[in-house]
């Protein structure tokens, strides 16, 4: 007897389709994580964000496969640990809210110091001490004396420059010497704050990627245990195609969308990108989180839906589906 496609009993299979696009929206935001987080935690090593991706969702695949393994888990129990691993995301996205507090930068964050002039909604890193210097655009940050952050050499009002080993930037009019009366000094590179968040960030972000990982290996084993033998090749490609409509396409241009809405700082280029040097940390934390919390929760409704509309091959859904065997060569494999 020929089965058509997907004539299954019931509709576990149309759930799990749509699954991983929601489940795992947050890996589509990889590309734009990675830089973000390596500004937001002073991370200059893009290497170290790429390895510890990695390594968390290797292990999460490792861990996934060996636990389906060891306790021969059949489809409810596939789904059951699918669901249990998107729980531990959900715990695990508060790593987000675990943020470092922004540098502060004159002009933007704070105002300068020799100004008498508040700090103004539109940001402007131009003030009198500067105003005569004719700066240029180019972001070539500099820490002040005062730790504060300021957008270039010229924009601190520095008039002079060490030639020794190290730059360092004197005679700075918009920087107040805290030591000694007359102009402060800056250095090349940005200020440096302690963080106490930072490990802790990278730690339960482990978790996070671990669980995700875990959550594909019951996804991709239960879709092709409930499809007929014959067209599992077709049901793992629509599924990747839902993944990739869902997921990786829109992710990085909704999140992309979503993160230009944070930004602090923007610098406009001739060709008319835009490039952004400054990101506000708390508004950004909260993308971030509302948007794995609700691709995750979005995951989980579809992982119950697939639960609850499963049935077994004899059309038991209350059975708990432990099957050995095919009923024929076409139907759906024996869970």
């Amino acid at each position: 007897m020929r089965v058509n496609a997907f004539n299954t009993k019931g509709h576990e299979h149309i759930n799990l389709f749509w699954d991983p696009g929601l489940l795992d929206h947050y890996s589509a935001a990889e590309a734009i994580r990675i830089p973000i987080v390596a500004e937001w935690f002073e991370v200059l090593d893009w290497r170290c964000e790429g390895l510890l991706t990695m390594a968390g969702t290797v292990t999460g695949a490792l861990i996934g496969g060996w636990i389906i393994k060891r306790f021969d888990l059949k489809f409810k129990g596939l789904i059951g640990f699918a669901m249990a691993c998107a729980v531990g995301c959900l715990g695990a996205s508060c790593a987000f809210l675990l943020k470092c507090p922004n540098v502060p930068m004159a002009g933007v964050t704070v105002p300068y110091t020799n100004s008498s002039q508040e700090l103004q909604s539109h940001r402007n890193i131009t003030a009198m001490c500067n105003m005569e210097c004719s700066c240029g655009r180019s972001f070539v940050p500099v820490c002040g004396s005062d730790k504060v952050l300021y957008y270039s050499a010229c924009h601190a009002g520095c008039s002079e420059q060490s030639d020794g080993d190290e730059v360092l930037y004197t005679d700075c009019s918009c920087i107040r010497n805290s030591s000694s009366p007359g102009p402060g000094s800056a250095e090349p590179g940005k200020c440096y704050i302690f963080c106490r968040s930072k490990w802790p960030f990278f730690l339960v972000m482990f978790l996070l990627l671990t669980f995700g990982g875990m959550v594909h290996v019951p996804v991709w084993t239960a879709t092709i245990r409930c499809v007929p033998h014959s067209q599992r090749t077709f049901a793992l490609g629509l599924q990747s195609l839902l993944y990739s409509a869902l997921g990786t396409i829109p992710g990085p241009v909704v999140l992309g969308l979503l993160i230009d809405k944070s930004c602090l700082l923007w610098e406009d280029s001739c060709d008319g990108s835009r490039t952004c040097w400054l990101y506000q940390n708390s508004e950004l934390s909260l993308v971030f989180f509302f948007i794995t919390l609700l691709a995750k929760v979005g995951g989980l409704i579809f992982l119950l839906g697939a639960l609850l509309s499963y049935r077994t091959p004899d059309g038991k859904g209350s059975a708990d589906g432990k099957y050995d065997k095919l009923v024929n060569e076409d139907n759906t494999d024996a869970l």
